[in-house]
């Protein structure tokens, strides 16, 4: 005990967590000027992507051990995607801050940075209170970031809606937490350790502590059935918030499901409430999908849906963990794969979002993208890659994702979930194709293109990525079989 105390003083456990760190000096840093100087948002952007790159090379560096003993998992992969979302929303928001009366654009780039850090040591926490501090950190860092045209109803409207889900589901992992908290002393282990999870099998105490830790990641996750909030508080963020909202938060709220799910004590019960959260989750997203109209509207029941195909995933890794032992690199493999995928598909979609020449684009249908090829026409490929993507179309990364998850699956025996996903992805391609063929219809008369030209560069690298990643993928995965 005393060696550990003396390691944590030291300082030794602090290299693990130096690109949060770095991050979160950044935020403090661009923060303070913001307050006491008014900057223009680019450069404000320049000064995050030093933060970002600076970062980048702590997380190169850091130490393949855990951390704050035992709290923190080594995690290179969940630093540097945190980061590379944080690297994409600052991108895209340099258009949407200018458009903003207010050119001061510090605050917005130091609570971006911070989010980052607080959802890469969520991702990374193995502590359940530890878990809980970093999710409340970038709640709070949303609560600002969703609200920030604060002349903009839409935007406090979704910026109060959030603050409601996150505060109930935060309070969920708190109760969760005290029981978990309170089995401890009947089973005489520190049960807020997620290495500690098996020993709670049969205990009350821990299986209602679990059962509310789990729901509250299940809200930050969209899955069912605490998925209504994300359709209006999508449609209310500025767009570079919901992409950060739909990619950083969910990607975060899965890496911390998969690492508590696997840890907790196996039985039938765990897969039967997993499966029913994930089948119901792909039937309201892809079916709530097929009327909807508004663009960001269709993204949110997009993401209800994904949820549910990541619940699959999360079965059939429980199922493999906790019976064969096997598909290890399986499963790991295809975790990285379908966040990677998931990523490059909706900041694509809403890269081309944040071109329309209005500031305000809460009610942003999908006949306003009318003209879009004629117009620009890397922002129409970016587009359709994207949203063919989301609906599994091969070559994209987003059909490899879901032919692994669909492998993954048949390998558990959850073959009535199979059939679901695929039944599921298949009613999707209506409104994702709806969405395509409004972008390549051509304009009649006076009618103009609503979309401005710009961010050539990263919408040709992210349509890239959407054709290579999967290959990529599979061919790794077969060489490791």
């Amino acid at each position: 005990m005393e060696d550990s105390i003396e390691k944590f003083l030291s300082g030794a456990d602090w290299i693990a967590v130096l690109p949060e760190a770095i991050l979160a000096c950044f935020g403090v840093i661009l923060i303070l000027l913001g307050a006491f100087k008014k900057i223009q948002p680019k450069y404000c952007c320049v000064l995050a992507f030093v933060g970002f790159i600076a970062s980048i090379c702590a997380v190169v560096s850091s130490p393949n051990e855990y951390a704050f003993f035992q709290m923190l998992a080594p995690s290179p992969f969940s630093s540097a995607f945190f980061i590379m979302c944080g690297v994409l929303t600052a991108s895209m928001s340099q258009k949407f801050l200018n458009s903003l009366s207010q050119k001061n654009a510090g605050e917005f780039f130091g609570i971006l940075t911070i989010a980052v850090a607080a959802l890469s040591i969520f991702a990374r926490s193995r502590h359940l209170m530890l878990t809980f501090v970093a999710l409340e950190t970038s709640a709070i860092c949303f609560y600002a970031l969703i609200a920030w045209g604060r002349r903009n109803i839409e935007n406090l409207e979704a910026s109060i809606k959030y603050i409601i889900v996150s505060g109930v589901s935060g309070a969920f992992f708190l109760l969760g937490i005290a029981f978990v908290y309170a089995s401890s002393f009947e089973l005489g282990s520190e049960m807020l350790y997620y290495g500690n999870f098996t020993e709670g099998g049969g205990n009350v105490l821990f299986g209602v502590g679990a059962v509310l830790a789990v729901s509250a990641v299940f809200f930050k996750l969209s899955a069912f059935p605490f998925q209504f909030w994300s359709p209006d508080v999508y449609q209310g963020a500025p767009a570079p918030v919901t992409a950060f909202l739909a990619v950083a938060s969910k990607s975060a709220a899965v890496i911390a499901l998969f690492s508590m799910l696997i840890s907790m004590p196996f039985s039938d019960n765990l897969v039967t409430i997993l499966s029913a959260s994930a089948a119901m989750g792909i039937i309201i997203g892809n079916f709530g999908g097929l009327n909807e109209k508004n663009a960001k509207r269709i993204v949110a029941f997009s993401g209800i849906a994904n949820a549910g195909y990541l619940m699959v995933f999360l079965t059939a890794a429980v199922v493999l963990t906790n019976i064969s032992g096997e598909n290890s690199d399986a499963i790991g493999y295809t975790l990285v794969l379908y966040v990677l995928s998931y990523a490059f598909a909706v900041y694509a979609i809403f890269f081309v979002q944040s071109l329309y020449k209005s500031a305000n684009d809460a009610d942003l249908c999908v006949c306003a993208y009318k003209g879009l090829w004629g117009k620009n026409p890397t922002a129409a490929t970016s587009l359709t890659l994207g949203l063919a993507s989301l609906a599994g179309i091969p070559p994209t990364a987003g059909f490899f994702a879901k032919l692994f998850v669909l492998v993954l699956a048949y390998a558990a025996g959850l073959y009535w979930l199979m059939l679901v996903l695929v039944l599921g992805s298949a009613a999707s391609i209506y409104y994702y194709f709806k969405w395509i063929r409004a972008a390549f219809e051509p304009l009649q008369g006076s009618e103009e293109c609503q979309f401005v030209k710009g961010h050539s560069a990263v919408l040709i690298a992210l349509c890239m990525a959407i054709l290579v990643l999967g290959v990529r993928f599979a061919f790794l995965l077969t060489a490791n079989a």
